[in-house]
């Protein structure tokens, strides 16, 4: 991770906490490819369940570069 660079070129951006990988709020996330295969892995290598993981199994919706993954995390849908 770089934040100059993002902050260079004006990127909006934010560390992920537990509670995004687990629960996230609608919008995008990029994922390292590296935190994303720990994720599918289930490796021990994060500090949480993996297995509790929105992201774990999901393909990503979109690439950046060859080092990150870009999921859109949908509005949550009313009803089942």
């Amino acid at each position: 991770m770089n934040p100059d660079i993002y902050d260079h070129y004006g990127i909006s951006w934010s560390r992920m906490s537990e509670s995004d990988l687990v629960q996230p709020e609608p919008g995008f996330y990029a994922l390292g490819i590296g935190m994303y295969a720990q994720l599918n892995r289930g490796s021990g290598l994060v500090p949480w369940d993996s297995k509790a993981s929105w992201f774990k199994g999901k393909m990503p919706d979109h690439k950046a570069g060859k080092t990150f993954y870009v999921f859109e995390v949908p509005e949550k849908q009313d009803g089942g």
